[in-house]
């Protein structure tokens, strides 16, 4: 079987990047590395502390807390309370997530109340049938 390609040219200009017998891909001498940093150079990227999950967690519980209370309220207090205690928590842990972290607390509080609220109105519809 015979190469049906000639082969490449002769590289004209001198010598390679590199400088001669260095092999390709080889890291030339005093290029910086791709993704090594530059000292001096601006650092751009998500800041240090972005972590809001305790917040998000936080809003999260207190929206089902609220949407479900109707249904079983016993068992949807507990994500409101779950909401009010991450809420509290990401406030101290998570500066970055303040403001969501209140939003999840305020979520929190009134899915507890409508909760509770719904507890009293099922008590009441439950006597006033038995009667």
């Amino acid at each position: 079987m015979t190469n049906e390609y000639p082969p490449p040219p002769a590289p004209q200009g001198g010598t390679p990047a590199g400088g001669p017998g260095v092999p390709y891909g080889a890291p030339q001498q005093g290029a910086p590395q791709y993704g090594a940093p530059q000292h001096g150079a601006p650092q751009y990227g998500a800041p240090a502390s972005t972590k809001k999950t305790l917040a998000v967690l936080s809003v999260v519980f207190g929206g089902i807390s609220i949407l479900f209370s109707l249904f079983l309220p016993i068992i949807w207090i507990l994500f409101g309370i779950a909401a009010v205690v991450l809420g509290a928590q990401s406030r101290r842990r998570e500066p970055s997530a303040r403001t969501l972290a209140t939003v999840g607390l305020v979520l929190g509080v009134v899915g507890i109340v409508c909760n509770v609220v719904s507890m009293i109105v099922g008590a009441l519809f439950a006597v006033s049938t038995m009667q």
